[in-house]
């Protein structure tokens, strides 16, 4: 465990190190600010992403595979649904505390202030908890491995590159900035980057609404899908 912890710390944050002053040497600004301050709160979204989908993605298919893991839990009074909502959770806790570091970080350097990161909690609260729903959904249509291996390889890839974290989505060809807009990171970033720079306009409720929907169809996908699959695993 605390070997896992390390590494969930350790690699994001040496990651936005060399992609901060290293890449980030080499341009000298993006939209108006450094590049390091433009890339850190796509960063930590997008880091998060990955964390809190898999934590749920490949970790809850793992145990569904195992079955162990839900004999013992028929031995408990919990039920299906407690169990779901409980790796929901801990997928989206997983993410949050993937970005501590950098958040800290951020902060010590002058990269984002006080109450841009306070307010940016919330985001990044909201988006742990999208992805890990995600993360769940796509468990419970995955009939194999390489379900989840091709999601990622076909939408998790993609909406880590293409969603504002590294580039200006402006700068896409149309068709792929058409495509970046369907993308809930994509929404996440652009209402974060506006806590972070400073540039707060009306369209920040637009992308908080559009997470929201993103949540709401995720998790109650999760919960339909899923309670079926258990109910092959165990009894309650």
């Amino acid at each position: 465990m605390p070997t896992s912890f390390i590494w969930l710390y350790m690699e994001p944050f040496i990651m936005f190190l060399v992609l901060g002053y290293g890449v980030g040497a080499l341009i000298e600004d993006v939209e108006g600010v450094s590049y390091f301050k433009f890339i850190a709160p796509g960063f930590v979204l997008a880091t998060l992403m990955h964390i809190s989908f898999n934590e749920t993605g490949l970790g809850v298919y793992k145990k569904i595979k195992d079955r162990n893991f839900f004999n013992v839990l028929a031995l408990t009074p919990i039920t299906k649904s407690d169990i779901i909502i409980g790796e929901i959770a801990w997928g989206a806790i997983k993410g949050i505390l993937s970005t501590l570091f950098i958040l800290i970080f951020s902060f010590l350097i002058g990269l984002s202030g006080i109450y841009s990161v306070i307010f940016g909690l919330i985001i990044i609260c909201l988006c742990s908890f999208v992805f890990s729903a995600m993360g769940m959904m796509v468990c419970s249509f995955s009939k194999d491995s390489n379900f989840l291996i091709l999601f990622q390889a076909f939408v998790l890839l993609p909406m880590y590159f293409l969603s504002g974290a590294f580039f200006p989505i402006e700068i896409l060809p149309k068709t792929l900035f058409l495509v970046s807009l369907i993308f809930p990171l994509t929404h996440a970033i652009m209402a974060y980057k506006s806590l972070i720079l400073g540039q707060i306009e009306s369209t920040i409720f637009i992308h908080f609404a559009v997470l929201f929907i993103y949540g709401f169809l995720f998790y109650n996908v999760s919960m339909v899908k899923m309670n079926k699959i258990l109910k092959l695993n165990y009894k309650t």
